[in-house]
């Protein structure tokens, strides 16, 4: 995301990036209880696999930042930085992204079966919440 916006706007474009993932996130569980209704647990791999695909058609489109690629510095310059898969500077950043996900995907798995448990009916609600 940085490497495809301005310097003055990365932060910006770092925040978007994360309130799309953690908008899918909050409301994903409440579209595929939706889905699902009575059961119909096809229609909601239909759907998840439907949405991968659009996900992975809108990625293709993303082209490279302006100029072939961000200079990182260090050995190599543009050569390093477009042979990494994964640069070193946003390993300690993608680690608290990815643990906050992690976190977040442990209490969605469980909120429906504790929203069962203590008579809520359906935990949709409490993902809408999360998500405004």
């Amino acid at each position: 995301m940085t490497d495809l916006a301005p310097a003055h706007r990365r932060g910006e474009a770092v925040s978007y990036f994360s309130v799309a993932l953690y908008l899918g996130l909050a409301l994903g569980p409440s579209l595929g209880e939706r889905v699902l209704g009575d059961g119909h647990f096809s229609r909601v791999w239909v759907l998840a696999a439907a949405l991968v695909v659009v996900a992975a058609a809108l990625g293709s489109r993303v082209q490279d930042a302006p100029g072939g690629g961000r200079h990182v510095g260090g050995q190599g310059g543009r050569r390093a930085a477009r042979s990494q898969l994964v640069h070193p500077a946003g390993l300690v950043p993608g680690a608290a992204l990815g643990l906050g996900t992690v976190s977040f995907a442990a209490f969605a798995a469980f909120m429906p079966l504790h929203a069962r448990a203590v008579g809520a009916g359906a935990s949709g609600p409490v993902f809408l919440v999360f998500a405004g």
